[in-house]
């Protein structure tokens, strides 16, 4: 079943504000909590796939029904000569005059807020809206990105990439308020991968912190989760994603492996990818020692990253192994050819350009290999079938939305089942400054749920191994304070 949800940018209590409680008073108490509201606010686009199974979506409570039949794209009314929705549709009911099929009088009340989505044009949008504006923190954040980064690739001499992509922030206010802090329960260390033209390459790895007894007592093994960092094949590195890493390795909780995959110029396609094969293999091999389980594996990567993650696991199915139970793909780049609408529609948006993209693709292609091979373009493997089941985040504002949902729409048509996000409001990269966005703790919370739900068949042996970890998923529930959906649409 797939799940093609544009979740609203607003993760936390609307009513609550509206009827004038203190934001302090807002809790996990309160029934109106994070993912109902974000169920609620689901302005554009509800499509579920395949027929009725009776089960509820895990992270954001919406309930599975027949072919779309009723929800128009932004959850009005639909036309009253529609099929009837089943009860189990929580979104539907039926009227005392006849069924006409109405939304949640809630959800019916935000049609004001729709329309100032729509800059006041009188009538409900039924596609796709104009984009709103985005969020005046995630405004300054990427105009001042943009003015003072350190390495914007657009004005970066080619003899000054190595030096750029080994900077990372330094873990103290104002920088930790936009990336989040480094968790202090996960110890960090380094080893070294020895790929298969004789290099060795440096993996980061972070281990949570656990209650020793319980987990000696129970014999628990800790999944493992290669990551795959961002940066177009050029710039990034290990460190600057010490934040995400250390963050899923406590909430997971998972052995989380960072791959410090070589990049160009110096090293072109597809030395990124072969890398990260390499690095698999070892995970797989060295995942014992370690003690963690090397039959639950699961990929994770974002951008570039993202587009390694799930090349990888092209190459485990083509090769027999090692098995990856799962892929979580953050706005990925799957299509290296960029001929999909959104990106001439967004190619001027902030934090990742046409340009830019452009550039990155020069540098790690160089004319060696062609833009649909698919060692480096996912979109253009002929068969999906039989890969693991995969999360797809995407961005509204991004050039690589329109790729990284239609490579979900071809795993799902492959039968992998597959779950696709789109939020609304955001540009590319958010997961890496989720203080600058308004939807960074619902994004996080969502990557946390799907991880957990595939790496742990028996989550509560990991939880009595590793107490923080759930813990830190409720934080991620409440972090948010209260907002006005009205004010900040019409903001």
């Amino acid at each position: 079943m797939t799940f093609h949800l544009d979740v609203s940018s607003y993760s936390s209590c609307v009513l609550c504000k509206r009827t004038r409680l203190k934001p302090s008073r807002h809790s996990l108490s309160c029934p109106k909590d994070v993912d109902w509201v974000a169920k609620l606010l689901l302005l554009q686009h509800h499509r579920v796939r395949h027929q009725a199974t009776g089960r509820t979506d895990p992270v954001l409570g919406l309930h599975a029904h027949g072919p779309p039949h009723t929800h128009t794209p932004s959850l009005w009314v639909a036309d009253p000569g529609s099929p009837a929705c089943t009860p189990a549709d929580s979104a539907c009911s039926r009227s005392r005059s006849g069924h006409t099929c109405p939304v949640h009088p809630i959800v019916r009340s935000l049609e004001r807020t729709t329309r100032l989505a729509g800059r006041g044009r009188g009538e409900p949008t039924r596609s796709r809206t104009p984009h709103p504006p985005l969020p005046l923190r995630t405004a300054v954040f990427t105009a001042a990105l943009e003015r003072f980064g350190r390495s914007s690739i657009v004005a970066l001499p080619p003899e000054e990439i190595a030096a750029a992509r080994s900077w990372a922030p330094p873990q103290r206010w104002p920088h930790t308020w936009v990336t989040g802090g480094v968790a202090p329960d996960v110890d960090i260390c380094e080893e070294s991968v020895q790929c298969r033209d004789g290099q060795w390459r440096p993996i980061r790895i972070y281990r949570p912190a656990p209650d020793a007894t319980a987990a000696t007592a129970r014999g628990v093994r800790l999944p493992v989760l290669l990551y795959f960092h961002g940066g177009g094949y050029v710039l990034g590195n290990t460190r600057l994603y010490d934040p995400l890493c250390t963050w899923l390795a406590a909430t997971v909780p998972a052995l989380v492996l960072s791959v410090d995959y070589r990049q160009a110029p110096e090293y072109r396609a597809p030395q990124a990818l072969l890398d990260s094969i390499d690095a698999l293999h070892w995970a797989h091999r060295h995942a014992r020692a370690m003690g963690a389980d090397p039959e639950r594996i699961a990929v994770c990567g974002d951008s570039a990253g993202g587009a390694l993650a799930t090349l990888v696991t092209h190459a485990a199915l083509d090769d027999g192994g090692p098995a990856i139970a799962f892929q979580a793909l953050l706005y990925p780049c799957t299509d290296a050819t960029q001929s999909f609408p959104s990106a001439r529609e967004l190619g001027d948006a902030p934090v990742l350009s046409a340009e830019k993209i452009r550039i990155f693709t020069e540098h790690y292609l160089a004319d060696l290999v062609p833009p649909t091979d698919p060692r480096v373009s996912a979109y253009f493997r002929p068969d999906l079938a039989g890969l693991p089941p995969a999360l797809v985040q995407t961005a509204d504002l991004d050039p690589l939305r329109d790729e990284g949902l239609a490579y979900a729409d071809r795993l799902a048509d492959a039968g992998v089942p597959v779950r696709a996000t789109n939020y609304l409001r955001t540009v590319h990269g958010y997961h890496s400054f989720p203080g600058a966005t308004t939807m960074g703790d619902q994004a996080r919370h969502e990557l946390l749920v799907e991880l957990r739900r595939h790496l742990h068949a028996r989550p509560s042996a990991a939880d009595a191994a590793y107490p923080n970890a759930r813990r830190a998923s409720v934080e991620v529930a409440r972090a948010t304070p209260a907002i006005d959906a009205t004010d900040e649409l019409a903001g």
